[in-house]
């Protein structure tokens, strides 16, 4: 007789974490308030254009392949050209296959928007005289070709959804140390300096705080050659981490210049 294995209980924050829904998730590790983060909503309104946006949470599987798609587009369009420019190179299959691991959450920026299409639909009439030669079609059992066909023009509304932002971070072990590591973050252009970017670092940095000890950082890889987004990640508190790979000269005198760091921030507790 073979007995059946017991599931071993998520014993780390992690692993916790990582076994919980999406709504479990959100209650759990997003709206729990922290002091001096703004609270998790699932809405935001531009403070310049007035336009409404939804904020939404979810892993790869629930977010969907479209959305996937148009987050994938958006790394495209704001680091294709880092990317291009490192040693890492620009790899659109590698990128697919690792925005899809299970074990990332997303938190996906929303803009609706509702657009009145028209539509051609055939309309046939019959007139006074067509009506009595179809009548008497019926009587004789034959058919009456003098219907009149016309085609008349109304409108339905459809629905579109937009991903003009969003940053997706995992719970993880990092060399050993639990930690939410930040895997991507972008914005288009149009919403940059709009403090969106800023709302989304610190969904992170409250999920680290209400995963509870021993999480006590974020952590992120930013290429050197993206300047606004060092300059950007330092002015929300992070500092170079201690495994951010460094300048070294190789054995022959070459010297190995790193393209990319890696920043962390505490959880401040």
């Amino acid at each position: 007789m073979a007995y059946k294995k017991r599931r071993r209980a998520a014993t780390s924050p992690i692993d916790r974490a990582l076994a919980k829904p999406d709504a479990d998730f959100v209650k759990d590790y997003l709206e729990p308030a922290v002091p001096e983060l703004t609270p998790w909503t699932n809405e935001w309104t531009h403070a310049t254009s007035g336009r409404r946006y939804c904020i939404r949470f979810a892993r790869p599987e629930t977010l969907g392949e479209r959305d996937l798609e148009a987050c994938f587009r958006l790394i495209e369009e704001t680091s294709r050209a880092d990317y291009e420019s490192s040693t890492m190179k620009w790899r659109p299959k590698h990128k697919r296959q690792e925005m899809r691991s299970p074990d990332l959450r997303y938190i996906v920026v929303q803009e609706e928007s509702w657009t009145e299409v028209p539509v051609k639909v055939p309309v046939e009439t019959v007139d006074g005289d067509a009506a009595k030669d179809e009548s008497a079609a019926h009587k004789d059992g034959s058919s009456a070709d003098n219907v009149a066909s016309s085609v008349e023009t109304t409108s339905t509304v459809t629905r579109t959804a937009t991903i003009p932002a969003f940053t997706s971070l995992m719970p993880v072990y990092e060399e050993g140390e639990p930690v939410v590591y930040c895997y991507e973050i972008h914005l288009s252009p149009s919403l940059r300096g709009s403090g969106l970017g800023r709302l989304l670092l610190g969904f992170q940095s409250i999920i680290a705080h209400n995963l509870g000890p021993p999480v006590s950082k974020v952590m992120l890889t930013c290429f050197l050659s993206n300047s606004r987004a060092l300059q950007f990640y330092k002015s929300q508190g992070f500092v170079t981490d201690e495994l951010a790979p460094a300048t070294r000269r190789l054995r022959g005198g070459k010297v190995f210049q790193p393209d990319y760091t890696i920043l962390s921030k505490p959880v401040a507790r």
